[in-house]
């Protein structure tokens, strides 16, 4: 199995306490560890239907900081980095995705592979089902409701929602 021991921030997944996270690559299930080798995983779900994809070894190009929440059926597309920050929250099924293509000719528009990184700022709340796409930035203490597609960055203290997700106001920064 391809173990990648230094990618999960501690207290990273929800419910039950573990010392590693299971998560789906292209060499089968691999196991994911605290960056800082301390605190514990949390997991919530089953991890069959969830999981870090990408080519190579895409664990090693996510970081998630300290007292995050994944929800179940989250799925990370790791082929460019995606950073999240601390004590973020992640609902169910949200969608982190890195990849894309270049417009290609007439006969195959879905040209050369392209990743793009994604961030997540600290204190951010990604509600349920929603779909970051590549390139974006949230900046910190950001709500994205729940089934916004965001498909450019998000302001620090904004909500925003739909398809594609716009401003729906500011927040109070305290």
């Amino acid at each position: 199995r391809d173990v990648d021991r230094d990618v999960v921030g501690a207290d990273a997944f929800g419910g039950e306490p573990v010392d590693h996270m299971p998560v789906v690559g292209p060499g089968g299930v691999a196991d994911l560890h605290p960056i800082d080798g301390h605190g514990q995983l949390h997991r919530a779900g089953d991890f069959r239907r969830e999981g870090v994809h990408g080519g190579g070894r895409p664990a090693s190009r996510v970081r998630i900081g300290t007292n995050c929440w994944v929800n179940d059926a989250c799925v990370l597309d790791a082929s460019a980095t995606i950073t999240i920050g601390n004590n973020v929250a992640l609902g169910q099924g949200v969608m982190i995705l890195t990849n894309t293509h270049e417009l290609g000719l007439s006969g195959y528009r879905a040209g050369p592979l392209v990743g793009l990184p994604v961030v997540v700022g600290d204190g951010t709340w990604i509600g349920a089902r929603t779909t970051v796409l590549p390139g974006v930035t949230i900046g910190p203490g950001a709500i994205v409701a729940a089934g916004a597609v965001v498909n450019k960055s998000v302001a620090a203290n904004t909500m925003v929602a739909g398809v594609p997700a716009r401003l729906v106001r500011e927040l109070d920064t305290n």
